[in-house]
């Protein structure tokens, strides 16, 4: 799986969110930052968190929301050009960073490798770059990065 890369602002922003340790402290514990996705259009510029936690839900999402903007309006690229949208990851994701298997831990997933094969089963565990997937027979499959096509959240 070839992972992608964070852009400079991409992980401006992340730093951002990092060091206001209060943004989570009202949806509740475990909120984990999936992603950062930026589009950029004439005048504005919409910028898109994902967060996942299991008690995560639309409330709080707003509440997070409100606390973010003024935080991220002030960086110069976003200054009047700002849309924030905070979201979950949803429920078909592709994953886009390896360590994003330690934040969907125990969760299904699709995994399609380099040779044409597919996996489904739920994630066991992510170590030295070997994912380990429990699938419907109770077996663990060990798969190493480099044999990732891609990989989905299964619902």
């Amino acid at each position: 799986m070839l992972e992608k890369k964070k852009t400079d602002n991409v992980l401006l922003i992340e730093k951002t969110i990092f060091s206001e340790k209060t943004i989570f402290s009202s949806a509740g514990e475990n909120i984990s930052l999936v992603d950062v996705d930026i589009r950029y259009s004439l005048n504005d510029v919409y910028v898109t968190i994902y967060l996942h936690s299991e008690t995560l839900d639309l409330i709080n999402l707003e509440k997070i929301n409100k606390k973010l903007y003024p935080l991220l309006e002030k960086l110069p690229f976003l200054k009047d050009k700002l849309n924030l949208e905070v979201s979950s990851p949803g429920m078909f994701r592709k994953i886009k960073y390896f360590n994003e298997f330690y934040i969907f831990k125990n969760r299904d997933v699709r995994v399609s490798l380099e040779k044409g094969i597919i996996i489904e089963g739920k994630i066991k565990s992510y170590e030295n770059s070997i994912l380990e997937i429990v699938d419907k027979n109770n077996s663990i499959i060990r798969i190493k990065d480099e044999e990732i096509k891609n990989c989905h959240l299964n619902g």
